[in-house]
């Protein structure tokens, strides 16, 4: 009998308000440490009016982030391009990003925006812990005109703490008990601050010292350091393993994976 793997079915709908490209994402809680989990979404609105207010610029992409950390805000400026004044009535966001007030003319509920008048948002992305790759989001703003809902399509990527290069390893066909010339992996701290990363292999494969900037006990933040692989088959066939990678951030442990072949 062929074991299911649990999950939840669920349905999404789209209602746009505006005209052209929306972008958003339904955010999916589960009470671990990599929760929320972001599933991105995105649609076309056609047929409609032209909405009253514009955003300047008209989309916002971060760039990498590190997880549990949080961006530099970016401006963003909302117009009041229609004939006739409206009053903010809320400003919410979604996933990862925040939006509030900023600047001379701060955007907040319940301003007034008479027409051709602006006020300025600051947008920050904070990836959840453990999460990584591309996110995406929106901040909306509604207001008491005929089209009362407007998006800013918001996205970002995010890093983990540290950033292993390669993630795996493959050695090739190795003589028993014998040691294959070594293979050189690179960790990149990401974070703002100092780390003591630890390694350790397993199986047939050792960590030792090695590579252009070989890893001491403290890799100062936003630099590199190299450590080396190797392979002593204990066996004929493949032989398969682990790298482990411990720090103190959050997630503390990361894994490369390792193969190779004994002959």
């Amino acid at each position: 009998m062929l074991a299911r793997t649990p999950g939840i079915l669920f349905a999404a709908t789209f209602t746009p308000t505006t005209n052209g490209a929306v972008n958003g994402a339904v955010t999916i809680g589960n009470g671990t440490s990599d929760s929320p989990q972001l599933v991105a979404l995105t649609g076309t609105g056609t047929g409609g009016s032209t909405p009253p207010l514009t955003f300047t610029p008209a989309t916002i992409t971060f760039a990498s982030q590190t997880a549990g950390t949080t961006s530099a805000a970016k401006s963003i400026t909302v117009k009041n391009a229609s004939t006739s004044s409206l009053t903010i009535s809320t400003i919410t966001s979604s996933g990862d990003f925040a939006a509030s007030g900023s600047g001379g003319a701060p955007c907040k509920v319940n301003l007034v925006l008479t027409a051709g008048h602006t006020c300025t948002m600051g947008v920050t992305f904070t990836p959840a812990l453990g999460s990584s790759g591309s996110i995406s989001g929106a901040i909306v703003l509604t207001d008491t005109a005929a089209i009362n809902t407007q998006v800013l399509d918001v996205k970002g990527t995010a890093v983990l703490p540290l950033t292993l290069s390669p993630a795996t390893l493959t050695f090739g066909a190795q003589t028993v008990g014998t040691a294959s010339a070594a293979q050189i992996i690179t960790i990149t701290n990401n974070l703002s601050t100092s780390i003591s990363p630890t390694f350790a292999g397993n199986g047939d494969f050792a960590v030792v010292a090695g590579g252009t900037t070989p890893c001491g006990s403290t890799l100062l933040a936003h630099a590199q350091c190299t450590f080396a692989v190797t392979f002593t088959p204990s066996a004929v066939g493949t032989r398969g393993g682990a790298i482990t990678v411990l720090d103190s951030s959050n997630p503390g442990v990361q894994i490369i994976s390792v193969i190779g072949t004994g002959q």
